[in-house]
């Protein structure tokens, strides 16, 4: 039997506690706010990136709004955490403040707070989940009565923090494609380390049943009726004990988290670059 421990401690001891916050307010403020203030912005900064630095200017002792694009200019990380081509300029900063209240300021600031203290960047209890955005305006009665499947489609992966409920980590790739390999990217962008994955048997891949940290409850596939090999033997007794204490069943977040998406978003999306 195999044992292997991919958690790496050196990556996150590494990383700065500001672009961690960063990469935290910026995924909260995604599914948090919209992604522009008005149906005719310009589109060059979206509202989540202009507030996880508002954010990160709060944290860091309330620094002025010049300062605040100094120090982004300084620092090609921070820019790359966002996905900004260029720095906004202060006033900038200074006007997407004024377009969210004070309450809904404290309120995000909040939850970053919560995400990133908690237990010094250490989460205990995440569940992953994938789910499939549509490419195209094709209603359901349409797809029905045309008798047309799809051949491709959007798919992202998440990873949930059960505790704050905030995503903390995603993946975007294309479908039809299994759920495995998505497993090791969502660890690998994540900001806060986990104790304990909760998954669907999609995520029942190869390389992913293995003993270690973050301990992976993922249900064993039956493959001719049966569990032959020890790992997946193992396995499946994790996750009955899990499943026995209540642990399993914590998975529901996420399914929930991927309704609330399409609710407030829809299911479709136009453009997509990778």
């Amino acid at each position: 039997m195999k044992f292997s421990n991919n958690f790496n401690l050196k990556r996150n001891k590494k990383e700065g506690r500001y672009k961690r916050f960063l990469k935290v307010a910026y995924f909260v403020t995604r599914q948090t706010l919209p992604m522009y203030s008005h149906k005719k912005s310009p589109h060059i900064y979206s509202l989540p990136q202009l507030i996880s630095c508002v954010l990160l200017k709060i944290y860091m002792k309330n620094m002025s709004y010049r300062d605040l694009e100094e120090f982004l200019l300084s620092s090609g990380e921070m820019c790359r955490v966002l996905g900004l081509r260029r720095i906004p300029n202060y006033s900038t900063f200074c006007r997407a403040l004024s377009r969210i209240s004070g309450k809904g300021i404290k309120r995000l600031l909040g939850k970053v707070l919560e995400v990133v203290i908690s237990s010094r960047g250490l989460g205990f209890l995440f569940t992953c989940d994938s789910t499939g955005f549509k490419e195209d305006v094709a209603g359901f009665y349409y797809a029905l009565r045309s008798g047309k499947k799809r051949k491709r489609w959007i798919k992202v992966w998440y990873l949930l923090d059960t505790r704050t409920q905030a995503l903390v980590s995603q993946v975007v790739g294309r479908g039809p494609s299994g759920d495995s390999w998505g497993l090791c990217k969502l660890e690998k962008n994540s900001p806060i380390r986990s104790l304990i994955e909760v998954m669907e048997g999609g995520f029942n891949g190869s390389g992913n049943m293995r003993f270690g940290l973050p301990i992976r409850v993922i249900p064993s596939i039956r493959r001719g009726g049966g569990i032959k090999s020890w790992n997946r033997i193992l396995a499946y007794m994790v996750y009955r004990v899990s499943k026995w204490m209540g642990i399993y069943g914590k998975g529901w977040l996420c399914e929930t988290i991927n309704s609330v998406i399409k609710r407030k978003f829809g299911d479709t999306i136009l453009f997509f670059s990778p």
